[in-house]
């Protein structure tokens, strides 16, 4: 393959602009120069037809590799979780678990997830699961899974085991410069609905602190997070899947919380990323009779993510020194 080419045509969307006639040369991984100076154009030019859309390749914020199997394990008889917890009860007794279990190694689980990705224009995920657990994994697969973070499972009585705690991780996370992961109110639990209060309290919210679903969140959780410049990854998938509700997105919105869109595994969530944007701008317009706008969901899946995940100018983005993590689409 060569190290050094340009592509030219289409529309491209940076996603902060969106321009016609415009070009990028890509050296190596990296993006060379972006524009419409000759300096952009390469020997090796690959030009794309009229009305095709270039992109920056997409960032899935949340997903559990290990756990993309099919079918979805959930509440039934027409009922829904008070917690998370209940959930996983179901999950490890489960026939999908035991099949999966029974017929697949962990490789080959991390290469269907891969592909889960890529196929819906993904070159970055974050794996949430503990590095012991992934580490041996990540690094070969043909996309770019997340590895400079820090973890926890929960902030609550619930939790998993995963990490050396919340306040050991965060700090963990501040001395590296790297993101604090965790799931956060995922449920009704009173203890569950008091996550940002755990945080804070721990003094574990801050710019660094990337909270996933949130379904919990009050109006004054928002205003503190939003105050906090904490991120929150909104996967309504699963959430309605698994709760019948999902975090108030709007608000959020309003507050200027920065919110990214994630597909969590398909245990619960979407089949991939394109279908959770289809499924968070239906379900935000039968909670708000209202359409979500179009950038706002472009942003869910390239800057707010790379933002979240301390990759800002480096992924989510066509621009000089980014990634050169490019998806094209064909407008049919």
């Amino acid at each position: 393959m060569p190290t050094s080419f340009s592509i030219s045509g289409g529309t491209m969307v940076s996603p902060s602009r969106v321009r016609s006639g415009s070009s990028i040369r890509i050296d190596g991984a990296t993006i060379a120069s972006i524009g419409r100076s000759r300096a952009a154009v390469s020997k090796l030019d690959v030009r794309v037809p009229e009305g095709t859309f270039v992109f920056p390749a997409l960032l899935n914020i949340h997903d559990h590799m290990r756990g993309n199997y099919l079918p979805r394990v959930g509440p039934s008889g027409g009922r829904y979780y008070t917690v998370w917890s209940d959930w996983n009860n179901d999950l490890q007794a489960s026939a999908t678990v035991a099949e999966r279990n029974r017929t697949l190694s962990i490789s080959d689980i991390y290469a269907l997830s891969s592909y889960k990705n890529i196929l819906s224009g993904v070159a970055t995920v974050h794996d949430h699961f503990p590095h012991e657990w992934n580490e041996p994994f990540v690094s070969r697969q043909p996309l770019t899974v997340v590895r400079e973070y820090t973890l926890a499972h929960d902030a609550s009585r619930y939790a998993l085991p995963w990490g050396g705690g919340v306040q050991q991780e965060h700090r963990a996370a501040k001395k590296n410069g790297w993101p604090f992961i965790t799931h956060l109110e995922e449920g009704f639990d009173a203890e569950v609905q008091a996550g940002v209060d755990a945080l804070d309290r721990m003094r574990c919210l801050d710019d660094h602190t990337v909270m996933i679903h949130c379904i919990g969140f009050s109006e004054e959780d928002i205003h503190r997070v939003a105050h906090a410049g904490a991120h929150v990854a909104w996967c309504a998938a699963s959430n309605m899947y698994m709760f019948n509700t999902t975090c108030r997105v709007r608000s959020m919105l309003e507050h200027g919380v920065n919110v990214s869109i994630g597909t969590d595994s398909t245990h619960t969530g979407a089949i991939n990323l394109f279908d959770e944007i289809r499924f968070a701008r239906r379900t935000y317009r039968q909670m708000y009779n209202q359409d979500i706008e179009a950038r706002t969901l472009v942003e869910m899946v390239t800057t707010n993510p790379a933002r979240a995940l301390r990759l800002d100018g480096v992924s989510g983005c066509l621009a000089h020194g980014a990634r050169a993590d490019v998806l094209i689409i064909d407008p049919r």
